[in-house]
């Protein structure tokens, strides 16, 4: 199991999706399971298919060593680069400065890769040239005439040794290409380059400008150029080596700072002031006024037992790269390399995914030069795991709490099916905490019980006007202090708390008829003691509880399922061993014909993103999708709205605040996003 919390920022994009469903108001979440089943709406019949859609994040997939130009036109081509598992040649286009994204081809003719590069003809054709495509480097180059719904093939071998992580712009004067450097063949000792090489035909043939420039072998540096045709180079990776007698035993990685000109259109180079910091696998951008931007990168050094740093750091130069200044050294956004930027033509600078020991999606834009920056394809609220999410009768939802860095103890609502957010309180009277529940009364009020506040609480809060304010009903419930349990609301009103962690794993049931006022215990249920479980009740009041995690070890986790037909007082096995596989922190919700539906969650194998439905009381189970289209996670929570939609809210894969949807009444089946990340 993945127990590792890393500091996350990720943004999703506005699209709509309509699905075919039946859903009731019925609210859940990892380890925060919810549902009111006194509040089953009817709704249209419908199977359960994809996709899912956006409504808050990006459609395309977290990656790194990607591309992105501008064209003419002012949108945003990204190409290609590493996604989850594997390289890919998707070709995806924004025409609003990276809010919301169209896919030009899901394969395009070109082969997988990353560490390749794009620039853009002065007949807005784009190039895409060399790279690595996970065995073999690429000296090819293709173009596409047509915004990257096709490609044609311009060379399959040009005349520069096949390599990565190289750079290449475009001379403003005649639009020759100028390709610098890179990673040729990791069998030796002497496999960074520093060559230039010129195309005068579109990338179709190549002269060598320069065997050997005065800046060192490189890799993954950046370079632009100016509008005086000025070239620069910044930064990179360059080879240190050991030496015996004279023979190279081993090499290493060292980061740079250096800055060359060419003013020749790249015949000879003169080095200028260093950037402020060494960085490699940095991006690079001009501005109108031959303003230079550098964003983010990586340090490594060897030396003193090894260092390896992502930046978040700004550096612009104001006289094409003679001294340097830094915008900020804490951006926003995550710490990353590998990661793309462009400016538009307004002056917007837009930044997207990229690599810090896990990969983005994120789209940050910057209206400064890169001084302040905002987030502007994911949900209003940050990101978060941990959090809870219920639905109101008016239809509204609030998202409420959860943990990123740090806790939270805001309230977040959407009106608009978790397509926007308002924030209802910034500091709600509770203490910030994660791993709590919260439920809804049949009076519209909201409670909110336990969860980890350092320490973990056992305290209950109720609000009556949509999470704006609230009091605190008690400070110590009967039911010791806890997180990661599971709460349901009964048909009569009864509120039923299971299981969670208060120090050791616990399986005891309690029930409060008072709205969380007084609890008594219920049982000592059969099943073991447990946390990150989901509880659902089912239109005919049986309580199910579902899978979750016994310890920290994969042979602890879950995939058993529990029923009580007497509200939790006595439980029944209804399976040892379902056929998803076991899990914890996952989400549940049920439908209004009683089918259960299973998202997501934590496994041996890693995060989950596969959707399961079961329409006999949880004894069997259908897989659904195996892989929907939000990235594995954990601690998300999902809820039910009155239309039939199924949201996904947030959770941790990297910390995330993105939204997706799963039906509605339009009658299409997909599941897509809403928004996303921190």
């Amino acid at each position: 199991m993945k127990h590792s919390l890393i500091r996350v920022k990720c943004y999703l994009l506005k699209i709509f999706i309509c699905l075919t469903l039946i859903l009731p108001t019925i609210i859940l979440g990892v380890g925060v399971d919810v549902v009111d089943a006194s509040d089953v709406r009817p709704s249209p019949t419908g199977d359960l298919e994809g996709p899912w859609e956006v409504l808050a994040g990006v459609e395309w997939q977290k990656r790194s060593g990607h591309t992105s130009v501008v064209l003419p036109d002012d949108s945003i081509v990204m190409m290609g680069g590493y996604g989850s598992s594997e390289r890919l040649n998707d070709v995806w286009r924004s025409t609003d400065g990276g809010e919301t994204w169209s896919m030009m081809t899901a394969t395009a003719e070109w082969s997988p890769r990353s560490g390749h590069a794009s620039v853009v003809l002065n007949d807005g054709s784009i190039l895409v040239i060399g790279g690595y495509d996970g065995t073999n480097r690429k000296n090819d180059v293709w173009c596409s005439t047509d915004k990257g719904a096709t490609w044609t093939q311009k060379t399959g071998s040009a005349a520069w040794s096949a390599r990565d992580d190289f750079a290449a712009v475009v001379v403003p004067s005649n639009g020759s290409i100028l390709l610098m450097g890179g990673n040729d063949d990791e069998t030796s000792y002497h496999y960074y380059k520093n060559d230039v090489w010129r195309s005068t035909d579109g990338g179709g043939t190549w002269s060598l400008v320069v065997a050997e420039a005065e800046w060192p072998d490189i890799r993954s540096h950046a370079a632009v150029a100016l509008s005086d045709d000025t070239i620069v180079i910044m930064g990179g990776k360059t080879r240190g080596h050991v030496s015996i007698g004279g023979v190279i035993q081993s090499s290493y990685d060292l980061t740079g700072s250096l800055v060359y000109i060419s003013t020749d259109k790249g015949q000879t180079w003169s080095q200028k002031t260093s950037l402020p910091r060494p960085v490699g696998g940095h991006a690079s951008l001009v501005m109108a006024d031959d303003t230079i931007v550098v964003t983010g990168g990586h340090y490594y050094s060897p030396f003193g037992g090894g260092e390896s740093y992502y930046r978040d750091d700004v550096y612009t130069s104001t006289d094409k790269g003679e001294t340097w200044e830094t915008a900020t050294g804490d951006a926003p956004w995550n710490v990353r390399a590998e990661h793309t930027s462009v400016v538009l033509e307004n002056g917007k600078i837009v930044l997207m995914g990229g690599y810090s020991g896990t990969r983005w999606n994120d789209i940050w834009q910057s209206s400064d030069v890169g001084v302040t920056w905002n987030n502007i394809a994911c949900a209003e609220w940050s990101q978060r795991h941990g959090h809870t999410s219920v639905v109101l009768p008016d239809g509204s939802i609030l998202l409420m709490g959860g943990s990123a860095t740090s806790r939270k103890n805001d309230v977040w609502r959407s009106t608009d099916k978790g397509e926007t957010w308002t924030l209802v309180t910034d500091e709600a009277l509770w203490e910030r905490r994660h791993g709590h529940t919260s439920v809804v009364l049949s009076d519209g009020s909201v409670l909110l019980m336990g969860g980890y506040a350092f320490p973990r609480r056992n305290d209950v809060w109720r609000s009556t006007d949509g999470g704006a304010s609230w009091t605190q009903l008690t400070e110590t419930a009967e039911w010791s202090a806890r997180d990661d349990h599971s709460t349901v609301v009964l048909e009569d009103g009864s509120i039923v708390l299971m299981g969670g962690y208060d120090g050791s794993y616990k399986n005891d049931v309690w029930c409060s008829t008072d709205n969380g006022a007084t609890w008594s215990k219920i049982a000592d249920a059969g099943w073991s003691g447990r946390e990150n479980h989901t509880s659902v009740v089912l239109p005919d009041g049986t309580i199910l509880l579902m899978g979750g995690a016994t310890g920290y070890d994969d042979e602890d986790l879950l995939n058993d399922v529990w029923q009580s037909k007497d509200g939790g007082v006595t439980w029944t096995l209804v399976t040892e061993h379902a056929e998803w596989a076991a899990r914890s922190a996952h989400a549940s919700v049920v439908l209004n014909d009683g089918t259960i539906v299973l998202l997501g969650g934590d496994s041996s194998s890693g995060y989950l993103n596969d959707v399961w439905t079961s329409t006999d009381g949880g004894a069997t189970w259908n897989l659904l999708m195996e892989h929907a289209e939000w990235d594995g996670r954990r601690n998300f929570t999902a809820v039910t709205l009155a239309d039939g939609g199924v949201l996904v809210m947030g959770g941790y894969g990297s910390y995330l605040n993105d939204v997706w949807r799963l039906g509605g009444s339009s009658g299409l089946m997909n599941f897509l996003p809403i928004f996303t990340i921190e």
